[in-house]
């Protein structure tokens, strides 16, 4: 009879090494997740902390000014962080694109440039049509008729007519 108690003692032995295994493999493997989750947290962390202080810095710079281009847009740095912090990145990237040449270019006029961006009062107008063009005003026509009758001189878009006003 005491072989066999032996023998139930030698199973229980076995059978607590086996738990005791089991436990730490599953300790460990719990570890191994938990380790890996935190530095995912982490890097998501960094990122963000990175990202509000790219639009932090992006922001004071557009509407503050830099040394390059010293004028600002005329809207507050807390108000751009906030807008630029409610895009997706690639949203994001595309709106600080344009506030960028916004910034650096500055507003383009259109009788510069004209819709579509097309150059506008940058031909001379003829040296012979002045007179004419002033005769056609004073006698009260329009100054867009003066071009359909004289198809010519083109699109009157592309001629610098602000000396010459209606009456």
């Amino acid at each position: 009879m005491q072989l066999e108690a032996f023998a139930e003692v030698a199973d229980l032995s076995q059978a607590r090494e086996q738990m005791l295994e089991q436990m730490q493999a599953a300790l460990l493997s719990e570890y191994n997740r938990m380790q890996a989750n935190a530095g995912s947290m982490l890097a998501d962390m960094m990122k963000q902390i990175k990202r509000d202080q790219h639009v932090a810095e992006f922001s004071q710079r557009v509407v503050t000014g830099t040394e390059q281009h010293p004028h600002g847009l005329p809207v507050g740095q807390e108000e751009v962080e906030t807008f630029l912090l409610s895009l997706n990145d690639q949203q994001r990237e595309a709106a600080e694109s344009i506030l960028t040449r916004t910034h650096e270019q500055g507003l383009i006029e259109f009788s510069e440039y004209g819709h579509g961006k097309k150059l506008r009062g940058v031909v001379e107008f003829p040296a012979q049509m002045p007179g004419a063009l002033n005769t056609w005003l004073a006698d009260g026509n329009p100054i867009r008729e003066f071009f359909a009758v004289n198809p010519e001189l083109g699109e009157m878009a592309q001629y610098n007519l602000d000396e010459y006003k209606e009456q």
